[in-house]
């Protein structure tokens, strides 16, 4: 465009426009913002001659297509991960996609329509279109799919009883049983009963991870007599518990109703009840009365009603077997040796300790249960011992030990954690002792090992 090849110095340029905006335009090239006529004017500062040209500029905005589907993705009880679907958005060589999270997690495919994720949450797609640079952007909700606790609420009147659903969380199937021989599966059903009497409705609620019923005792009937036409008992979830719970619904009579406990209280609704029996006389205000007992249950104990201990060598060949009982089955077993596994095999000497969870996360520690060194010999030559002091240790601690009057003169000590992981170890020559220190480890269970050519025992240290 320049006249010659002079330098560019040499030259004055102008942009100008009618129909588009021009953000910079005194040099060779112009910044615009808009589509339009752009004429630029090069004058030479010599001779002031000049020379024209025009270019125009069209205009793209189209921004690309997003779809991530109206559905929310789901991850079930039974698939830990899921596919999202993004395939119906922009694509090709122009396009580049991206998917982003604050709340869930990506395992692959971030820069592919179709990502892998394994965690709930919500999942941003962004596509960008590489030539214009507009980008789009939608969202998809990832929830997951968890047990359900089936919860229900009925309003009576005389004969009817409206019911409403109030289970949270994602529910395949429901279905209802009126305790008179019929049954809906509707979301909120209301039902009318033919004659008086006591009738025990049930919610079950089902999904991929199981099933949930709840159920309550409805007293129904087609006169006006003062009664409780409803309650609800929740039993306490752990033995010793206070999580119980009462909920009385009055009908008929003549409202107001006062609510006289044996435990004092005046409420329609008790909380934080251990188990036990509970008294309530009724009153409405013509002087009527109505007499009701509730019980209120707790599971047994959690308890270990067999632990079987088989001792060590010395190796990893120790073994603990135990079987629980109690609480609310199936259990988790945690030991404080990480294992998850009901009972322990294959361990080293030491102290073991169990914590028992059922399935209402009720739980119980058992132990320490002593998996002992078998190693000792009736040869008084090499009698042995080990002795750690103090123990539990919150500074310093001597090992002392004693392998018989021939032992070598060489003893290596071992300090391992209760993943059986050697943490410290060292040797020592012709001395029956050494220090450790307890500051050099985080509080715990640690299992000290004493050998030499003869012998080999272990011992558990406490660190506080």
């Amino acid at each position: 465009m320049l006249p010659d090849l002079r330098p560019v110095s040499n030259y004055s340029f102008k942009w100008t426009s009618s129909d588009g905006n021009i953000l910079d335009g005194n040099s060779l090239n112009a910044l615009v913002d808009s589509k339009g006529n752009y004429n630029l004017k090069i004058t030479d500062k010599t001779n002031y001659c000049n020379r024209d040209s025009t270019i125009i500029v069209l205009e793209d905005r189209t921004k690309p297509t997003v779809n991530v589907g109206e559905v929310n993705s789901i991850l079930f009880c039974q698939s830990n991960s899921v596919i999202l679907d993004g395939t119906k958005s922009s694509s090709g060589v122009r396009y580049t996609p991206l998917w982003t999270t604050v709340d869930g997690h990506i395992v692959s495919g971030q820069n592919t329509l179709s990502p892998l994720v394994d965690k709930k949450g919500t999942y941003t797609l962004t596509v960008n279109d590489l030539i214009n640079t507009c980008t789009s952007t939608a969202d998809l909700l990832v929830d997951e799919q968890s047990s359900l606790t089936s919860i229900f609420e009925g309003s009576a009147t005389l004969l009817s009883v409206k019911f409403a659903d109030k289970t949270t969380g994602l529910i395949q199937s429901r279905l209802w049983n009126f305790g008179d021989g019929l049954t809906s599966t509707e979301l909120n059903p209301e039902h009318i009963y033919t004659k008086d009497g006591n009738y025990k409705v049930c919610l079950n609620v089902t999904n991929e991870c199981g099933s949930s019923e709840s159920c309550q005792e409805f007293r129904l009937s087609a006169s006006a007599v003062l009664t409780i036409s409803n309650w609800q008992v929740q039993n306490v979830s752990c033995n010793g518990g206070t999580n119980g719970s009462i909920r009385v619904i009055a009908g008929g009579g003549t409202p107001p109703y006062i609510f006289d406990w044996d435990n004092g209280a005046s409420s329609s609704e008790l909380n934080n009840l251990p188990a036990g029996n509970y008294n309530l006389v009724l009153k409405d205000n013509a002087g009527n009365t109505y007499s009701q007992s509730f019980t209120v249950s707790e599971p047994d104990a959690i308890a270990l009603s067999s632990a079987n201990i088989t001792h060590s060598t010395g190796a990893a060949d120790g073994s603990i077997d135990i079987t629980a009982q109690g609480g609310t089955k199936p259990y988790t077993f945690l030991w404080n040796n990480n294992s998850t596994n009901e009972d322990l095999i294959q361990v080293l000497p030491g102290f073991y300790s169990l914590k028992v969870i059922d399935a209402l996360l009720c739980e119980r520690s058992f132990g320490p249960f002593e998996v002992k060194n078998l190693t000792g010999t009736n040869d008084s030559h090499l009698a042995t011992h080990v002795n750690i002091a103090p123990n539990p240790a919150g500074g310093m601690s001597r090992i002392s030990w004693y392998f018989g009057e021939r032992a070598s003169a060489k003893t290596s000590i071992e300090i391992r954690d209760a993943q059986g992981t050697v943490l410290q170890n060292w040797i020592v020559y012709n001395k029956p002792f050494s220090e450790i220190n307890a500051t050099d480890f985080v509080p715990g269970v640690y299992y000290i090992r004493i050998k030499n050519a003869e012998k080999e025992i272990s011992k558990a240290w406490v660190v506080q």
